[in-house]
C-alpha cells in the first residue's frame, strides 16, 4: 500500500513540474533512490517523460527570452568600472567615435561652457570616460600626460570647452572620470543618457533655501564675532563672496533676503512656521509656485509687533495671503514716513488752533449781532448742514494717506521686480550677441559662396564659347584638304570657270570667320602666372597652377649647349602651346624668370618678350 501510494503521488507530481517533485519528496523523507527502488521502471518512464516536460519548459522559455530585449543591468557595468573619481588630465581626453557618441558637439553650448570656465574655473561634475584596449591598462598611467585614449561619453562639450581653453591660465588642467574599460556601443550611450539626464533634473536654489542659508552663516559669524556691527559687516561680506557680488549689487538684489535672515529669534521661529505653511500650502489663497522675495517686500518694512501679530494671523488662517500683504502696505512704517507723519500732525494742529481763534471771533460777532435769531434747543437733531466739515475733510485726508501708502508699497514691489528683470536683460543681451555674432558670420559666408557662383558661372560661359567653336572648328573644312574629283575613266575632271570662283569666295569666307574667332579668343584672354623654368638641358614656357606646381609647353623654347656656352631660341609655335598632361613639381633654383601673360582658351600663351631680353635673362640664370 505504501508503495503504490507513493508512486501514484510521485507519477501526479512529475507530471505537474520538477519543483513541485522536489517538495513532495522531502515532506515524504524520501530521496530519490528510494522513490526509484519502489518501481524501477515506472519511476524510468516518468524520469523520461518529466525530462521531456522539462526541456519543453525550457526551450519555451528560451524562446520567450530571445522575443524580449535584454537589458542594461549596473552589475554588469560595474564589472567593467576602472574606477571612480580618476583625475585624468585634459590633454588624455578624446571625442568618442561615432557608434558610442551620444549627440554632436553644439558650438553655442560649448561657448556658453567657454564663459563659465573663465568666469568660476572650478568644474564641479564628474566625467564619464571609456578606454578601448586589449591589454591591462593602469590608471597610474592614465592619470599620466600621453595617454589620449580615454573617450569621453558623459561630458563631452565639456572636454571640448577645456581643451580649447588649454592655453588660458587659471583653467582646469585636470579633471574627475568615473573610468570604464571596453563598453559595448549600448552600454556607452546608455551611460551617455544617463549623464545627461542627471543634469537636466538640476533645481535651482529657492528664496526661502537661500535665506536659511544666510541665516546660518549669520549664526556661524555670531559665535565667532561679539560685536553687532563687526558681525554684520564679516557675515555681508562673507554673503557677497558666495553669491559671486560687489556690496551695491547685494544690497540691491537680496535686500529682502538679508533683512529676513537677521531678524530676532522670535521672528525668525515665526518665519519659518510660515514657510512650512507655504511649503505645505495651508495659506489661505495662497499663489502658485514657490515664495518670492516680492511676496515679503512689504513685510519687511513693517514694525516688530506687526510683523509677529501678521505672521500669527495668516498662518493660524484668519486673514488669506491677499489680506496680509494689504494690512503689510497698510501698517509698514519707516523712520523717514514717521518723521513727515510727526511734522504734518503738527502743522495740521498749528492750523487747527488758528482757525479755532478765528472761528471764536466770528462766533463772537454773530452773538452781537444777531441777538433776535431763535437758538437750538438741547433736544433737536443735528442735520447734514449742521456737520462741521473739517471732519469729512480729515477721513477724506485719511483716506488719502492709506491709498498713498499702498501705492508706494506696489511701487517698491515694481521696482524689485524691475531690478529682477534687468538681470534677466544681461542674459539675453549677452545671448543676442552671439547670436549677431553667428548672423555675422553666416552673413560673411554667403558673400563668399555668391563670389563663387558668380566666377563658376562665368567659367561656365567661358567653356561653353570654347566648346561652340570648337565644335565649329569641326565642322568646317578647309577646300585645299577635299579632293578633287575624278571623271568616269579615273581621268581628273578639269574645273570651270564657275567652280573656280565659288572655291576663291569659300576660301574668303573661311579667312573672314578664321579672323573673326581669332578676334573672340582675344576678348576671351585670361591673364595668368607664367614663367621660364630650366629642364635638363633645356629651357621652357609654362604657366604656374601654384607656386611649386608648374605645367610645362609642348616644346623647349631655348637650347642650352653647356660645353660652348651658347644659347640656341627656338620660333616654333609649341613653345608657347601648353601640355595639360605634363605639370610637374619645381623648386626655385630652377625658375628662371616670372612674368604674367594672357593664355587663350585653346591652352596658347601670348609671349611677346624679345630675344635679346630672354638671352640675357638665361645668363643671367646660368651665371654665365
Amino acid at each position: 500500500m505504501f508503495q503504490s501510494s507513493t508512486h501514484d503521488n510521485f507519477e501526479k507530481m512529475c507530471r505537474t513540474s520538477r519543483t513541485a517533485f522536489l517538495q513532495w519528496a522531502k515532506t515524504q523523507g524520501l530521496c530519490v533512490q528510494d522513490i526509484g527502488r519502489v518501481n524501477g521502471q515506472n519511476s524510468g518512464c516518468l524520469q523520461q517523460t518529466s525530462s521531456d516536460d522539462a526541456s519543453q519548459v525550457r526551450s519555451q522559455s528560451n524562446q520567450i527570452n530571445e522575443n524580449e530585449p535584454k537589458q542594461i543591468e549596473y552589475r554588469e557595468l560595474d564589472m567593467k568600472l576602472l574606477g571612480r573619481n580618476v583625475l585624468v588630465p585634459v590633454s588624455n581626453l578624446i571625442e568618442p567615435p561615432f557608434q558610442r557618441k551620444v549627440r554632436e558637439l553644439d558650438p553655442d553650448h560649448v561657448k556658453n561652457l567657454e564663459k563659465q570656465l573663465l568666469e568660476t574655473p572650478q568644474l564641479f561634475s564628474v566625467l564619464i570616460g571609456n578606454v578601448c584596449s586589449e591589454n591591462n591598462v593602469s590608471i597610474d598611467k592614465i592619470q599620466e600626460d600621453g595617454f589620449p585614449f580615454v573617450e569621453v561619453l558623459g561630458g563631452n562639450h565639456t572636454r571640448q570647452a577645456l581643451q580649447n581653453l588649454a592655453n588660458k591660465e587659471g583653467v582646469v588642467r585636470k579633471v574627475c572620470v568615473d573610468l570604464y574599460k571596453n563598453l559595448t556601443p549600448s552600454e556607452a550611450i546608455f551611460l551617455g543618457l544617463k549623464h545627461n539626464s542627471i543634469h537636466e533634473c538640476s533645481r535651482q536654489t529657492s528664496f526661502v533655501e537661500l535665506v536659511q542659508l544666510f541665516r546660518k552663516l549669520l549664526q556661524e559669524c555670531r559665535k565667532n564675532e561679539k560685536l553687532p556691527k563687526k558681525c554684520s559687516s564679516m557675515w555681508r561680506d562673507q554673503v557677497a563672496s558666495i553669491m559671486c557680488v560687489n556690496k551695491q549689487k547685494l544690497k540691491n538684489s537680496f535686500k529682502t533676503h538679508l533683512h529676513c535672515a537677521s531678524l530676532s529669534d522670535e521672528l525668525w521661529a515665526g518665519i519659518e512656521e510660515f514657510f512650512q505653511a507655504w511649503k505645505d500650502k495651508k495659506i489661505l489663497k495662497q499663489p502658485k509656485g514657490d515664495l518670492k522675495q516680492t511676496h515679503l517686500i512689504s513685510w519687511t518694512k513693517c514694525d516688530e509687533n506687526v510683523k509677529n501679530e501678521l505672521l500669527h494671523d495668516v498662518i493660524r488662517g484668519d486673514i488669506s495671503f491677499g489680506r496680509f500683504k494689504d494690512r503689510c502696505s497698510i501698517r509698514k512704517k519707516t523712520t523717514k514716513d514717521a518723521e513727515k507723519q510727526q511734522t504734518k500732525k503738527r502743522q495740521h494742529i498749528e492750523d487747527e488752533d488758528l482757525n479755532a481763534d478765528e472761528d471764536n471771533e466770528n462766533e463772537h460777532q454773530e452773538m452781537l449781532n444777531t441777538d433776535d435769531e431763535p437758538s437750538v434747543s438741547p433736544g433737536a437733531r443735528l442735520t447734514s448742514d449742521d456737520l462741521d466739515p473739517k471732519d469729512d475733510y480729515k477721513q477724506a485726508l485719511g483716506n488719502v494717506r492709506t491709498k498713498l501708502m499702498i501705492e508706494e508699497n506696489r511701487n517698491e514691489e515694481l521696482e524689485a521686480e524691475n531690478a529682477q528683470l534687468k538681470l534677466e536683460l544681461e542674459q539675453t543681451k549677452k545671448q543676442s550677441k552671439t547670436w549677431e555674432e553667428k548672423c555675422q558670420t553666416i552673413k560673411k559666408t554667403n558673400e563668399e559662396l555668391q563670389g563663387k557662383i558668380v566666377e563658376l558661372e562665368d567659367a561656365l560661359k567661358h567653356a561653353q564659347a570654347a566648346a561652340a567653336r570648337a565644335r565649329k572648328a569641326r565642322e568646317m573644312k578647309t577646300v585645299d584638304d577635299l579632293p578633287e574629283k575624278e571623271g568616269f575613266q579615273g581621268r581628273k575632271r578639269k574645273i570651270g570657270p564657275n567652280e573656280e570662283e565659288e572655291r576663291e569666295n569659300m576660301i574668303e569666307d573661311r579667312r573672314r570667320k578664321l579672323i573673326t574667332n581669332q578676334d573672340v579668343e582675344k576678348e576671351n584672354m585670361i591673364e595668368v602666372n607664367c614663367g621660364m623654368v630650366q629642364y635638363g638641358g633645356n629651357i621652357y614656357f609654362g604657366k604656374f597652377e601654384t607656386e611649386t606646381e608648374f605645367v610645362f609647353c609642348k616644346s623647349p623654347v631655348i637650347n642650352i649647349d653647356y660645353n660652348e656656352k651658347s644659347i640656341t631660341i627656338s620660333s616654333k609655335e609649341k613653345t608657347k602651346q601648353l601640355n595639360t598632361r605634363d605639370c610637374q613639381r619645381v623648386k626655385k633654383e630652377e625658375v628662371a624668370l616670372k612674368f604674367k601673360a594672357k593664355l587663350s582658351s585653346k591652352g596658347k600663351i601670348d609671349i611677346a618678350l624679345r630675344d635679346e631680353y630672354l638671352r640675357r635673362v638665361v645668363k643671367g640664370h646660368l651665371e654665365w
